[in-house]
């Protein structure tokens, strides 16, 4: 995961009015990949709050697994097109 400053915004093709975290890499054996996330998804929200950098996704998901929810609902950015991913 990571900030999304200028550079990385360029990079990605990510407009300025996006709001989120950058994914950055997904490990092809991971419980991410199998839910369809991808390298340059933005996630936007993270249990229906707005997240800004990588420690607000980590808190959410750490939070919502002490909590034996087991999922934490993401609002995701792709190319502009929004999906929610659990």
């Amino acid at each position: 995961l990571l900030f999304l400053s200028d550079s990385i915004r360029k990079k990605f093709g990510i407009a300025d009015s996006i709001k989120g975290v950058l994914i950055f890499k997904v490990d092809r054996e991971s419980e991410a990949a199998e839910k369809g996330l991808q390298k340059g998804d933005v996630i936007m929200e993270a249990s229906r709050q707005e997240v800004s950098k990588p420690e607000d996704v980590e808190e959410k998901l750490k939070k919502d697994n002490e909590k034996a929810l087991k999922r934490t609902l993401l609002l995701i950015n792709r190319s502009g097109d929004l999906r929610f991913v659990t």
